[in-house]
């Protein structure tokens, strides 16, 4: 059983099905804290929380009743982010992505 909407569709303010941006992926993040899951969009414009213990299939956005935890984990979200470099570095690219970036 898989929720018929989510965040990959509301994020981008579709009820329907949303298409891949030019990478192949939706620019998602997502961090699973104790019984706690957050799922946000790259601008932190969107979120879903799930208590994932009491909620497996993910159906009960539980987000505008706990801003308390959805902020916990954003702000380790953002304390993750904090440790990326800015830029990737070394070889980390497919030989399929090198190829299509040279098409």
């Amino acid at each position: 059983m898989r929720r018929s909407t989510g965040i990959r569709d509301e994020a981008n303010g579709n009820s329907q099905q949303t298409e891949p941006h030019e990478h192949g992926t939706h620019e998602l993040c997502a961090i699973v804290h104790e019984n706690w899951k957050l799922l946000t969009n790259r601008d932190a414009t969107h979120s879903e929380l799930y208590d994932i213990t009491a909620d497996p299939y993910e159906k009960a956005d539980l987000s505008k009743e706990k801003p308390e935890v959805v902020t916990q984990l954003m702000q380790q979200i953002d304390d993750w982010k904090a440790t990326l470099p800015e830029s990737p570095f070394g070889d980390v690219f497919s030989s399929e992505r090198s190829q299509t970036a040279a098409d």
